[in-house]
């Protein structure tokens, strides 16, 4: 799980999915659409290994290294 300044994402479940939620005026969800998600939501990335989130901001590894 990582957290940001006003959200938050977590991988989840077989596939390693990447879950997100919280503030997302400058697209730290990473989901497409702007707004505000009080509920967990799946983002589509998948083979997730690693989190790294910041102020405005969330980056994924991926377990094949590529970074998003």
């Amino acid at each position: 799980m990582g957290l940001g300044q006003g959200h938050a994402c977590a991988i989840a479940g077989e596939l390693q999915e990447v879950y997100c939620w919280g503030d997302n005026n400058d697209g730290e969800l990473g989901i497409g659409v702007l707004g505000r998600r009080p509920t967990p939501g799946a983002t589509g990335l998948t083979s997730a290994a690693e989190l790294g989130l910041g102020a405005d901001h969330t980056c994924v590894r991926r377990a094949d290294g590529r970074v998003h």
